[in-house]
């Protein structure tokens, strides 16, 4: 047998080099469930006492995976999980091995028992051998880091039916959990991989300062190396590196000659006037061989002079070091829960006594807390759950007076507890509020935040108190409704505002504030808010591809884009905190493939060394006033204290020769951190899309008036088109500049248009223009020069129906009707989820979906192809299984996502149609307040066919579509997911879908364009 420790980033990839083509079994890494796998009995011990495999969401081996098997056990209980699906050998393979990745969460000196894998072989002839191989990890074996355990053998002749299965003895005094992954059993493996030494490899490679990476200038990079399976301590080696800029320009290079052993460290000395983020590449070479490498990253800052910021937050970094270093300025304290009250009137703050005393001990001086109110069980005191749950289940509304007295007991003694060093309270609970079928839960909420309103006033009359929930989502039947109920008692709404697209990864767009109307949609929610109220940003961040490298251009974007949102919130007036989820690497936090973290494997991601220059660039600057000389060219000017600050960007990623007579002598940095200068008048520069960040001595008025007078060499006029009906074409032109401009305009061999634009108007120009698969042409002269935009039309018929389908669970009345099919890579998202091994091919999920029509309604039919059927949520969690979720453009006004902003707007549809467990439905997101966040009250049918396949159909009355009529001709835009769920326990890992626009973020401006026929 062989041991490895190696850590799965430099393990073959993970399952990819398992060649799971010859692996005798379906799922090995668990990314479609758990199902496969079912509890035998192994002994009288085991009987009653059932350990049943769960689907692990947070947690797997290796990289391309998302999800592992997990195994809670208790002790002196032995458990044996079978392979339930029927395994094969290969004809003519004699050589095999069984192998696994496990771990544990005991300690080595805990024993937490053995776990092995066993393949019995049982003949046809019960009087024949039966044989028995097995790979196990012995009882020192479980650890807490994923650990490779192989055994080789050979089968025998005539050997007989194959039987897989895991074996768990469970040792040791406590309960636990153990973690399975990347099953294999299959023709010898030859390990390790790609030609590379025999075992050696880098378990980790770190910073070896507390701050973790993030260096002041002057101060020596050092890494330290952590190699496993060194066969020869003490060898020299050549370590050959390469230092490259943020974009990916060579800084420095060179080599060392080390030493081989299982610690090696790499000093590194940047050149002095060096700022921003860089990536270093790695490699050991032993007799001009590669021997390893790897890519890791770090960033220089400088040190920030003036104090730090509050509106700059975090849930917390690895050290105050750290903290600092990025220009935190305040951290949350911890989550308190209703559920330390372990009898009636008896609470237990130990643990939380604990965390703010070594947050006080490391020097935190400005820190606030989360209060999760939720009533949902776990978040209760363990006494009382029983009996809620049995009063919410029989109807009846389990929060008496009785319940509230208890509870404001329960909020005086927090407050009583911890008022003196917590001043700000929030209880933003969004996930307690969104993901429920408790229909008392808003009034619990309401209530409880009142009552803590009280008791924290009688105690302590200055401190805050947020809250409100989930603000920035799509539930706006929530938001009003809570927000009314409690604008009086709070300081102000907490919530999380993820800005979408929130997802970073390979065929995810992103989306700057400027696009996202970031913060025009800030200030609208002041004005809801109204006078004397703030806004509370209790988490934010992105979801990140987790096997992206440090130098992913997607990184690089991410680090651009996120330094203007920084930018766009810091200047919204209210917002008091902007709280970063996510700073350190937790499993925990995983969502597939995917995690939210600025530091990766030690390493900090791009985004970090922009953040930290924002943090310094704009720290305690306030009283912002926004700046637009061009449409798109964005200033922000600050006061702070007797100077004036400016952030300044134009959207385009080629150089904008720019002037501004600079109104004062003034010092600047660029994103990345490095310093430069002028003095007054004029200063010629580039500008790009990367903000640069002034400070001048002259008044916050006359910075103001000289970037709003600046000359910015941007294009005048923007051109798009979209079809306006089946016989016309709108030309789109849009004035980029704050004067008139006059045009004349064509479209293909039409006569030319003339006419006038006012300053930043953009207006409509139709064209007689009938459909066809042809390239289509504008051509626009403004000032002499000439303009052009072309297209191919991408239109999608949609059937008018003589009578109307019966919608019974077949797909009678659609013969005529031609599908979108979605059975391949190309319709599914992510765009690497079959090589991360998350869809195999067509039998996981695959669909046909029908688009028709008649007089009275719009039909939709789906034949889905689905290997596990997943049914458990209705109301708004319904998106939340398999679902088809279709969304409409009525008016077909968002087509170009250059220039439209994303979100729903009032002419905008969005349903979702599943099969619940309390039956079809086709539930509306978006549309009227009449009509969202209820049902369609028409018929409905999912049926799961005999043959597995899953027959979706709903009619949706025309009333529902505001101006979109049942008229031949008429254009809209749509767009279609196929979401898929393989466990009862698990989320969406995959899906398939027409365009983007609804699962990433909403934007009907990446909605495919249908035509009624």
């Amino acid at each position: 047998m062989r041991l490895f420790q190696w850590a799965g980033l430099f393990f073959f990839a993970s399952a990819v080099l398992w060649a799971q083509e010859e692996n005798r079994i379906e799922n090995p890494g668990f990314e479609r469930g758990v199902e496969d796998w079912w509890k035998v009995p192994a002994d009288a011990a085991a009987r009653g006492n059932a350990i049943e495999p769960e689907i692990e969401e947070r947690d797997c081996q290796g990289e391309t995976g998302a999800r592992s098997m997990r195994l809670k056990y208790a002790p002196g209980k032995t458990v044996v999980l079978g392979y339930a699906r029927p395994v094969k050998l290969l004809a003519g393979q004699k050589e095999y091995s069984l192998a696994f990745w496990a771990r544990s969460d005991s300690d080595e000196k805990e024993n937490p028992g053995q776990l092995a894998f066993v393949l019995n072989l049982h003949p046809q002839n019960p009087a024949q051998k039966e044989f028995t191989f097995s790979v196990s990890a012995p009882r020192n074996g479980l650890r807490k880091e994923w650990t490779y355990f192989q055994k080789d053998f050979a089968v025998p002749e005539n050997a007989g039916r194959p039987e897989l299965s895991f074996r768990l003895e469970a040792r040791g005094a406590r309960n636990g959990t153990v973690w399975i992954d990347n099953v294999y059993f299959g023709p010898k493996l030859n390990l390790p991989a790609r030609g590379e030494p025999e075992g050696v490899r880098i378990q980790k490679c770190v910073h070896t300062a507390s701050h973790g990476g993030i260096y002041y200038p002057g101060e020596p990079v050092e890494y330290r190396f952590e190699l496993k399976g060194v066969e020869k301590p003490g060898e020299k080696v050549l370590m050959k590196w390469r230092i490259d800029d943020f974009d990916g320009k060579p800084l420095l290079e060179g080599k060392n000659e080390v030493v081989l052993s299982e610690s090696i460290r790499l000093p590194l000395l940047l050149p002095g006037e060096y700022r921003g983020y860089f990536t270093v590449k790695a490699v050991f070479l032993q007799d001009g061989k590669p021997l390893v490498s790897g890519m890791y990253s770090g960033i220089v800052a400088e040190k920030q002079q003036s104090e730090r910021d509050p509106f700059f937050s975090t849930k917390r970094c690895a050290t105050r070091e750290k903290h600092v270093r990025m220009g935190f300025g305040t951290r949350t304290g911890w989550l308190f829960f209703r559920a330390v009250e372990r009898t009636p009137g008896r609470y237990d703050f130990t643990h939380s006594d604990r965390q703010i005393e070594q947050l006080l001990k490391e020097g935190y001086t400005n820190f606030y807390a989360n209060l999760t109110l939720s009533c949902l069980r776990g978040n209760q005191p363990k006494f009382m759950r029983d009996e809620l749950a049995a009063e919410l289940a029989a109807g009846r509304n389990p929060y008496d007076e009785a319940y509230y007295t208890k509870w404001r007991a329960f909020a005086a003694a927090l407050i009583r507890r911890y008022g003196d060093r917590i001043r700000e309270w929030s209880v933003p609970d969004e996930n307690g509020l969104l993901r429920h079928q408790n229909p008392f839960l808003v009034e619990h909420y309401v209530r409880c935040v009142k009552l803590f309103r009280e008791e924290l006033k009688k105690q302590y009359p200055d401190a805050k108190l947020y809250a409100g929930g989930e603000t920035l989502g799509l539930h706006d039947w929530y938001r009003t409704e809570i927000w009314e109920k409690i604008r009086d008692h709070v300081d102000g709404i907490c919530s999380d505002a993820y800005l979408q697209p929130t997802t970073v990864g390979i065929g995810f767009q992103s989306m700057g504030p400027e696009q996202g109307k970031v913060r025009e949609r800030f200030m609208k929610q002041r004005e809801m808010m109204g006078p004397g109220k703030e806004y509370v940003n209790e988490e934010t961040g992105y979801n990140i591809q987790r096997d992206l490298p440090p130098d992913s251009p997607n990184l690089r974007e991410l680090a651009i884009v996120n330094a203007r949102n920084l930018i766009v919130a810091k200047s919204v007036p209210g917002i008091r905190r902007w709280t970063w989820f996510l700073v350190e690497e937790n499993r925990h936090a995983w969502i597939h493939i995917f995690d939210f973290t600025m530091w990766k494997n030690g390493q900090p991601r791009p985004h970090a060394a922009t953040y930290a220059v924002v943090t310094r660039a704009l720290a305690n600057a306030t009283d912002a006033v926004e700046v637009k000389p061009l449409a798109d060219v964005y200033g922000y000017v600050f006061k702070r204290g007797d100077k004036t600050v400016a952030a300044l960007w134009a959207l385009s990623k080629k150089d904008i020769a720019s002037t501004v007579d600079m109104p004062s002598d003034w010092t600047a940095m660029d994103l990345m951190g490095k310093r430069f200068g002028g003095t007054k008048g004029n200063f010629v520069f580039s500008l790009n899309d990367r903000p640069v960040f002034f400070e001048f001595t002259a008044p916050q008025e006359k910075v103001v008036r000289a970037l709003d007078g600046g000359k910015y060499a941007m294009p005048e006029i923007y051109v798009s088109m979209n079809r306006k009906n089946a016989e016309e074409m709108n030309v789109f032109l849009q004035n980029k500049t704050p004067r008139e401009l006059s045009f004349t305009a064509s479209l293909d061999s039409s006569p030319a248009v003339k006419g006038k634009l006012g300053p930043l108007e953009r207006i409509a120009v139709p064209f007689p223009c009938r459909p066809g698969v042809r390239p289509i042409a504008a051509k626009v002269e403004v000032n002499g020069r000439k303009v052009e935009a072309s297209m191919t039309e991408e239109l999608y018929p949609v059937e008018r129906l003589e009578s109307a389908p019966p919608l019974d669970g077949t797909l009678r009345g659609f013969e005529k009707v031609r599908p979108l099919v979605f059975d391949t890579v190309e319709t599914l998202r992510p765009l690497d989820a079959e090589p991360h091994g998350l869809w195999k091919d067509k039998n996981d999920l695959s669909a046909n979906v029908y688009l028709a029509y008649d007089d009275r309604f719009f039909y939709i039919a789906a034949d889905v192809t689905d290997d596990v059927h997943i049914s458990r949520h209705t109301g708004p969690m319904i998106w939340n299984q398999d679902c088809v979720q279709y969304a409409f453009d009525t008016e077909n006004d968002a087509f170009n996502p250059a220039v439209s902003s994303p979100g729903y707007q009032k002419d905008d549809r969005e349903f979702c149609l599943a099969l619940t467990p309390e039956g079809p439905v086709n539930f509306c997101y978006t549309g009227t307040p009449e009509t969202a966040g209820k049902p369609v009250a028409e018929k409905t049918s999912v049926v799961i066919a005999p043959d597995g396949h899953k027959i979706y159909a709903a009619r949706i009355p025309w009333s529902y579509f505001g101006n979109l009529k049942p008229r031949p001709g008429s254009v809209f835009g749509f767009n279609v997911t196929i979401f898929d769920v393989d466990s009862r326990e698990g989320s969406t890992s995959y899906y398939m879908e027409l365009s983007p626009g609804i699962s990433n973020g909403k934007n009907p401006s990446y909605f495919k364009r249908f035509l009624l026929k």
